[in-house]
């Protein structure tokens, strides 16, 4: 089976201000941020093993990943935060409005940051990709980037 990490952490004592002690100290934080980035990591290969299949179970690119949300099709998203943070409000609304639409169909949804591992390969993939939960009449999945980003 998979193997579980034990992080050890020091504390002054074994009483709950040491416990709130460990968490100032970002312990945890760390902890958890390296298992999301280990998680996006899977999604992405997952992601790229679907686009090598052609299986139709995953798609890129705003028109694309928009038509998946809309079916309900989608059960991940990937986006990268420039997309979020563009300065055209018609892009930046359209891609808030996508989360909020995949997020009613329960799909996980991951913003990707800057700093993250991912962030520039997502970004050559118009800044969003998907993994699907069905595949879709049509192939979604080899649409890019789109232009208007």
């Amino acid at each position: 089976g998979d193997r579980v990490p034990i992080i050890l952490d020091q504390a002054s004592s074994g009483t709950e201000a040491a416990i709130n002690e460990v968490l100032r100290r970002g312990t945890v934080l760390k902890i958890t941020n390296e298992f999301l980035v280990a998680s996006d990591l899977k999604d992405y290969e997952e992601f790229l093993e679907h686009l090598g299949r052609g299986d139709g179970l995953a798609c890129y690119g705003l028109e694309a990943v928009s038509k998946a949300i809309e079916w309900g099709a989608a059960k991940k998203l990937l986006v990268i935060i420039d997309l979020i943070n563009n300065p055209e409000c018609t892009v930046r609304s359209k891609i808030l409005e996508y989360i909020k639409r995949a997020n009613d169909f329960r799909a996980k949804i991951r913003i990707i940051s800057r700093v993250h591992p991912l962030h520039d390969k997502i970004k050559n993939f118009g800044g969003i990709i998907a993994l699907l939960r069905y595949r879709l009449h049509g192939d979604l999945g080899e649409r890019g980037m789109d232009s208007d980003i």
